[in-house]
């Protein structure tokens, strides 16, 4: 059991790679692109099957902390409060630990600031596009 799942980790681990990979090799990717992207790396990464995968980021975490749980989402709120110490749920903990994975995959630096408003992938990309941006624009200049 400890093997499958090990197994299965490592093939998501190389899934998402292989799409940060995509992102990162495309030159001035569109809004959308990224979107697609984003959402198929968050899909990937939470371990959800297709049918689980939308455009609503906390619907997602939501769905991958009750599969983790295995409890219905209708049950999340009974069992997933913050900790004692000022720790945060479980699905906020998994929302803050997407964007760094974002931000590590892509060598970008997203401001803290702006990821609470954040709810859907659409915003995620829309966020994201500008420092990709920027990041190439900075390439092609150290190349001249």
């Amino acid at each position: 059991m400890i093997q499958d799942k090990a197994k299965i980790l490592a093939d998501a681990n190389r899934r998402s790679a292989l799409i940060l990979d995509e992102i990162r090799e495309t030159k001035m990717p569109d809004a959308e692109f990224l979107a697609t992207k984003i959402k198929q790396y968050c899909g990937v990464k939470l371990r959800l099957e297709e049918k689980e995968i939308s455009d609503n980021i906390i619907l997602m975490l939501q769905t991958s902390v009750a599969k983790a749980l295995h409890i219905e989402i209708t049950q999340l709120p009974g069992v997933d409060h913050p900790g004692q110490c000022g720790s945060a749920s479980a699905v906020l903990s998994k929302k803050i630990q997407m964007f760094l994975a974002v931000q590590k995959g892509l060598n970008i630096h997203i401001d803290p600031k702006k990821t609470p408003e954040i709810q859907t992938i659409q915003e995620m990309a829309q966020l994201v596009q500008p420092l990709l941006y920027e990041k190439t624009e900075k390439r092609e200049e150290d190349v001249y």
